[in-house]
């Protein structure tokens, strides 16, 4: 079996572009164009939306919740340097004077 590679030729003499501009295909739009309120109508799109907003607070409430755990661990660190600190002066307190 043999296989034709060629492409057929196409009489285009008769052929022409119209004159003057092009006109809008009334099927293509820019979504710029479209108010939130039109967008939101298309459950794609409402999905996308939820799903962001959702993401968003998500966000939002893990770098509140960070924020607090750094500022917690934070004073932590603090606390434990000057209970070090304080233990060091009483075990040199206890070296000087040994009861």
């Amino acid at each position: 079996m043999s296989y034709n590679n060629t492409w057929p030729t196409v009489n285009t003499s008769g052929l022409s572009l119209p004159d003057g501009p092009i006109p809008p295909d009334p099927f293509s739009f820019s979504l710029e164009q479209l108010e939130l309120r039109d967008l939101m109508k298309n459950r794609h799109v409402l999905e996308l939306h939820q799903n962001w907003t959702s993401a968003s607070s998500t966000l939002v409430e893990t770098t509140r919740r960070n924020n607090f755990l750094s500022k917690q661990n934070e004073e932590l660190k603090a606390e434990l340097d000057r209970l070090k600190a304080a233990e060091v002066e009483r075990l040199k307190h206890n070296e000087d004077y040994p009861q």
